[in-house]
């Protein structure tokens, strides 16, 4: 690995460590006077960050890799996954950074810097209550009437909160106020937590268990199956139920074509890196790899190698079922690639020899994942680098305080800003593929 190489993934890593750090900020200090400098200097930090991977990436050459080397997992999987997890985990920052801005009450900060005192009151008398369903739970809106001992002397005040309960006179309630300043007023609560967070206390339990709840749910929904060491989820699948059957070929080479009979999660009629591979009897396949790989220096590993396909065929119902199926390519060495297979000409699949259900693959003690190249343009990377950078920009705007209505406008920003730069490299990695395609098939 080279130094620009260990220079790029430095500069994401700090990226992402201080988005992490940001919203451990908002959770010690939920509430906090704006501009929230704790915040901010976690995020010139990641965007220190980004913007030296997009300096790093504009350079336009490959940071250089020596040779294409092996691993347990096909990172090509790897990569949609983390992908996926990302966009799901945005919202997080995101979410915690509109937290920060919209949360602190005036009220409260007034009184603070006043010189605060928190104590319990009794409820003289309850106004109103009202409970407030909300899903499967709720709250009481109540609103009482206390008196709040002032050095000045006592003052009867009233004041209105959520209550996790009935509020009846006579009950103890915390009380937060300035002693030498009544004009400020007081905030009242039932739960001496909730006044400590409108000061600076740390989020409560809930925030907090549904942020593991979330991030768990990103990961459960991204990464389980792309995660893991050998072939994929579908293959391992197959091989358990006895639908996977072997084939033995050669590869003849390595190129871009048309994929007309795509995975029914798939566009139809993409381009794609593609192996050519040929039987015994002649008769040739294809097997469509990731959008991702670059499929000059992956021709240069492959061809003329020997190897057996599996196969299984796909679960989905699609009207070319007979000649499709999720497949892996391993080499005679133990290496591995994995794709889609297809017949050339639409006709079934051969059946080749059945691996009987609930064996493992035979090489599968020394298997190892081919680590191919990537596609290295810069035009394919700088969108999402420049869209992270919109996106941490309007988080830094927020976190200065601009109202509430530019808060949320610029929140939809920064959410937003990872989905349009990901159609976008999607659209340009599709029109560079289309430039390599062959030239009868172009256009």
């Amino acid at each position: 690995m080279t130094l620009k190489f260990r220079v790029l993934a430095g500069s994401l890593s700090l990226a992402a460590l201080s988005i992490v750090a940001a919203v451990v900020c908002v959770l010690v200090k939920g509430s906090a006077p704006l501009p929230r400098w704790d915040l901010l200097i976690f995020l010139f930090l990641s965007l220190a960050g980004v913007g030296g991977a997009l300096a790093i990436v504009r350079r336009g050459t490959r940071p250089e890799i020596r040779g294409i080397g092996t691993r347990k997992y096909w990172w090509p999987a790897q990569r949609s996954g983390l992908v996926g997890f990302g966009l799901w985990a945005w919202t997080i920052p995101v979410f915690f950074a509109l937290y920060a801005a919209l949360s602190p009450s005036s009220q409260a900060w007034n009184i603070i810097d006043a010189g605060h005192t928190m104590r319990t009151v009794e409820v003289e008398k309850v106004l109103s209550s009202k409970y407030v369903k909300s899903g499967r739970s709720g709250h009481y809106s109540t609103e009482v009437q206390v008196s709040a001992p002032f050095n000045g002397g006592s003052r009867t005040v009233e004041n209105r909160f959520s209550a996790s309960s009935p509020i009846d006179a006579g009950d103890r309630v915390w009380a937060l106020y300035a002693p030498d300043s009544p004009a400020l007023g007081v905030l009242i609560d039932d739960d001496r937590d909730s006044l400590e967070r409108s000061i600076g206390g740390p989020v409560g339990v809930t925030t907090m268990l549904l942020l593991v709840g979330w991030i768990a749910f990103c990961w459960l929904l991204s990464l389980p199956g792309r995660m893991r060491p050998g072939p994929t989820t579908s293959i391992r699948r197959a091989l358990d139920e006895g639908r996977v059957r072997v084939l033995p070929v050669t590869v003849s080479a390595v190129g871009v074509q048309v994929d007309g009979r795509p995975p029914k999660n798939s566009s139809v009629k993409r381009p794609e890196p593609c192996v050519k591979l040929r039987m015994e009897d002649g008769k040739r396949l294809d097997l469509y790899l990731d959008q991702a790989l670059d499929p000059v220096p992956l021709g240069h590993l492959l061809l003329n190698a020997q190897a057996n396909l599996y196969w299984a065929p796909p679960l989905q119902d699609l009207p070319y079922k007979a000649s499709v199926g999720h497949a892996v390519l391993i080499l005679t060495d133990g290496r591995w690639v994995v794709g889609w297979g297809a017949t050339v000409d639409g006709s079934d699949l051969p059946e080749g020899s059945m691996v009987p259900a609930g064996e493992v693959l035979p090489e599968e003690g020394d298997l190892r994942a081919v680590v191919p190249f990537p596609i290295w343009k810069p035009t394919l990377y700088t969108p999402g680098l420049w869209a992270m950078l919109l996106s941490l920009l309007a988080l830094c705007v927020i976190s200065f305080g601009v109202g509430t209505f530019a808060t949320i406008l610029l929140g939809a920003v920064s959410f937003c800003s990872p989905l349009v730069a990901l159609r976008i490299y999607r659209s340009r990695i599709v029109q560079h593929l289309e430039g390599l395609l062959p030239q009868q098939q172009q256009g």
